[in-house]
């Protein structure tokens, strides 16, 4: 059905409750036709608005709204040395405008005098916002002056037709070749003495000379590599592939990728990454009968540490592929890798454990200073606490925390709604033996610990008495997840807490245009107060977090240390420091130039070309006087 037949239908359906409440159920009496009239009037207006129907209008004389893009790729300059943005400007001058609207982030207006001195900073050029803007100001026609890296295109376009825009649009710039390093794809973390290799990504805006370019990569200020590559044809990526070892044995390192020579746009000419060295990684997990637990714990396990967390999956005989993220996830193990990161590990997990495991995991795990073990459902006689068979029934958490050495941090914990635990042993815990939560049958009956822990001989040991934990991942309770096993981490590796950098930015390095953002997994804070400093101090400020995050404003491109302190109703928590960097690079420098399809007029609708209804006055105001009068006779004919 078209939209007029719709709004008929409407109108007779609003007509017909009209009738009904004056013949029906108002009592009989002086002008009831004439007020069944203006109550019906005002439900035609109100249809009206809400069909919003485009009303046809005489083309304009004034001139069009101009819209300049105001983006990074605007201070590209061309081959005579002058910037796409200052082309921009000098058309706007020509046109004679009073202002302008300038688009790329959040539309904003600047007069023709304040141009000059604008600078582009836009980390993306979106025309679909400013466009609505204009309509809303009562623009029936738009010039569009931009290079054309338009990553809103379509939508724009389409936008222009159902609001009955006409669209025309103004390139400038182009010309010049810019080279840019689109990408610097490193590990996180590699073990110290260890080889590590580095792929970087060259792209060109157009058609390149056929000449090498030449890059350097940095190790903290030091150069590790150099290489050259051919440019690519524009829309490509050129790799180039370096393999280096880091010179430092433990800590935080900056690599620096740097295109050489001269170039027409230098902030895409360098990309940042940091990478952990250490001389074995914070925990090795290995799953001899995997499940989804693994899945979720090692990345949470690695939230939790701030370090990288190595884990490897068993799938039968001699077999193994590696657990987590990028290139290298499911990837085949070699055997005596795995059994040599298992028996060198300092903190050991070991999902799927029962008296079936191979010996030199048996080993690993009697003599493993931090360990925690997650058993099979089979029978595990050689547990460091005994336990019983497993329970049949459904398991909930108990909102009492036991006292514990993590009770502080478990406090106020919510538990309501968490899906059900399987299986726990049923066990007394031992003198000396604790654990974080208790379970209870059906919400209520008998207890169950969740895991036992115990701190001997130097060791501290975890052993999980329950399957299903990774369930509390779903459904709203990652944040408990993320609690509990941020908790345990902590006093398994001997710091009542997370062991390394508890508050930190979520990414090392951040994307140029975008806030900062900071995550403190686990720790229930209320509040964050950062520090930032650069050459002199740049940010000093407190924010709240929500569900473990918090944003702190964009800063400009370059390099920062910052200084954290996590707070709970004002009392400090945790506390950390470190680096990190806002990339100069942005894909604004390498997105495609598209062209607009120039609209004479926008495309047709039921209704016409012109001003979309509710950008114009008149029907409020008529609405307003109808339900006025309305009121006004009712109360002088004595209906209420």
């Amino acid at each position: 059905m078209s939209w007029p037949g719709l709004y008929a239908l409407l109108a007779l359906a609003a007509l017909a409750g009209v009738l009904l409440l004056y013949r029906r159920w108002e009592p009989r009496g002086r002008g009831r036709l004439l007020l069944g009239a203006l109550r019906w009037a005002a439900f035609l207006v109100i249809l009206l608005l809400l069909f919003n129907p485009v009303v046809p209008r005489p083309a304009p004389a004034e001139p069009a709204r101009v819209l300049l893009d105001g983006s990074l790729s605007m201070t590209t300059p061309e081959r005579s040395g002058v910037t796409a943005w200052q082309e921009a400007v000098a058309r706007a001058r020509q046109l004679g405008v009073g202002d302008v609207l300038v688009f790329g982030g959040t539309p904003h207006p600047v007069t023709l005098g304040a141009l000059p001195s604008y600078s582009p900073d836009a980390s993306t050029s979106r025309l679909e916002p400013a466009l609505r803007v204009a309509a809303e100001q009562g623009a029936r026609r738009v010039l569009v002056v931009s290079d054309g890296r338009i990553a809103d295109a379509a939508a724009a376009e389409r936008l222009a037709g159902e609001m009955g825009i006409r669209l025309d649009m103004a390139r400038v710039g182009g010309g010049a070749v810019d080279y840019g390093l689109a990408e610097l794809e490193a590990p996180s973390w590699v073990e110290a003495g260890k080889p590590v290799t580095v792929r970087i990504g060259v792209v060109a805006s157009d058609a390149a000379p056929d000449s090498a370019l030449s890059v350097v990569l940095r190790e903290d200020g030091r150069v590790v590599a150099r290489g050259s590559v051919r440019p690519p044809t524009a829309g490509r990526v050129a790799s180039l592939t370096f393999r280096f070892t880091p010179v430092a044995h433990d800590g935080l390192v900056r690599l620096e990728a740097e295109l050489s020579g001269d170039d027409i746009v230098p902030d895409d000419d360098r990309r940042v990454a940091y990478l952990r060295v250490t001389t074995r990684p914070a925990a090795v997990l290995l799953s001899l009968h995997p499940d989804w637990e693994p899945r979720f714990l090692a990345p949470a396990l690695q939230r939790a540490l701030g370090l990288p967390v190595e884990g490897f999956l068993h799938v039968g005989g001699e077999r193994y592929l590696r657990l987590g993220e990028g290139r290298d996830a499911g990837r085949p193990v070699a055997a005596g890798t795995v059994r040599r990161a298992v028996q060198e590990a300092d903190f050991l997990i070991v999902h799927g454990m029962d008296d079936g495991a191979p010996d030199w995991v048996r080993r690993a795990v009697a003599r493993a200073r931090r360990l925690l073990v997650l058993p099979d459902t089979g029978a595990y006689s050689a547990a460091p606490v005994p336990l019983g068979r497993p329970a049949g029934g459904e398991w909930y958490p108990s909102n009492d925390v036991p006292a514990s050495p993590v009770a502080p941090l478990l406090t106020g914990l919510s538990v309501g709604g968490l899906a059900p635990l399987t299986g726990p042993r049923l066990l007394r815990l031992p003198a000396g033996w604790w654990t974080p939560l208790v379970l209870r049958r059906g919400r209520r009956g008998v207890d169950a610990p969740m895991l036992a822990a115990k701190a001997v001989d130097g060791r501290r040991i975890a052993v999980v008495t329950a399957a299903g934990t990774w369930r509390w991942a779903f459904n709203g309770g990652a944040g408990t997840y993320d609690r509990v096993w941020s908790a345990m981490a902590g006093w398994l590796m001997g710091t009542e807490g997370p062991a390394e950098e508890p508050v930190r930015p979520a990414n090392r390095v951040v994307a140029r245009g975008a806030p900062v953002r900071w995550v403190a997994p686990g720790l229930a804070l209320d509040s964050v107060a950062v520090r930032i400093g650069g050459s002199v101090s740049v940010a000093d400020t407190v924010v709240r977090l929500v569900n473990d995050t918090a944003t702190t404003r964009v800063l400009p491109p370059g390099s920062y240390i910052y200084a954290a302190r996590g707070m709970r109703r004002d009392t400090v928590i945790a506390s950390a420091s470190g680096p990190f960097s806002v990339a100069s690079y942005s894909r604004e420098y390498a997105a495609p130039v598209v062209a607009l399809q120039v609209s004479a007029g926008g495309g047709p609708t039921p209704w016409g070309q012109g001003l979309p209804l509710r950008a114009m006055a008149w029907p409020y105001v008529v609405l307003l006087l109808l339900l006025i009068v309305e009121w006004t006779l009712r109360r002088r004919w004595g209906l209420r």
